[in-house]
């Protein structure tokens, strides 16, 4: 018989005989159990405390450990393990003036200056495919299906700092929800954007063909 086994027999044979025994009978099955089945059972006995009208309490036995003893190890033990000194840690920065506000530390505008025309127009259409959210997929992606064909480098840069703002301050923007900064004003392709967000709001929009 294992240790597992014993063990397990020794508390179902207290569990059923508690109720029932005088206190003799559980001094002698504790006596029992404390003799033949250490150390596995003893850390986990439930420690018995007699009441006058002769029931049984059971409370979970605590033992204090001194710091120079092995930790507690038994089958089935789940450990967690500490953190890892070899994976990177991150700083969240907090806004000055407000410590309980998180601020973004996004990048507004990414270089590519080896990057021909015609990348360039293959990227934005799948960056217009692929936004946050799917109001922007839709309408980004089928106003560039429009006009990208015929837009100038100067226009391809405008809409790469369009493409570059966060896709909710974005479509607030087009929907006159918030402000627009100046830098999208002073895009000339932004105009005809809003106009066309205007107009395609009331309809229902399929995502257009890859070219």
């Amino acid at each position: 018989m294992t240790m597992h086994t014993a063990t397990t027999l020794a508390v179902c044979r207290a569990g059923r005989v508690l109720l029932q025994a005088p206190r003799p009978a559980l001094r002698s099955l504790s006596t029992h159990i404390h003799r033949h089945h250490r150390p596995a059972v003893v850390a986990f006995l439930p420690s018995f405390r007699y009441q006058s009208t002769r029931t049984v309490t059971a409370t979970a036995k605590t033992a204090s450990p001194s710091p120079s003893d092995p930790p507690l190890s038994y089958p089935g033990k789940v450990t967690t393990p500490g953190p890892d000194p070899a994976l990177p840690t991150f700083s969240v920065p907090v806004s000055e003036t407000d410590p309980d506000r998180i601020t973004s530390s996004i990048p507004t505008r990414v270089l590519r200056p080896n990057e021909t025309v015609e990348q360039q127009r293959k990227r934005i259409i799948y960056q217009t495919r692929k936004r946050g959210i799917l109001e922007n997929d839709l309408l980004l992606a089928n106003f560039i299906d429009r006009h990208i064909t015929g837009y100038t480098i100067a226009q391809l840069r405008e809409l790469d700092l369009i493409l570059e703002t966060p896709d909710w301050n974005l479509y607030y923007y087009l929907t006159d929800k918030m402000d627009v900064p100046a830098d999208l004003v002073a895009c000339s392709i932004w105009p005809d954007l809003k106009a066309y967000v205007r107009e395609e709001r009331v309809t229902v929009l399929m995502m257009p063909r890859l070219p």
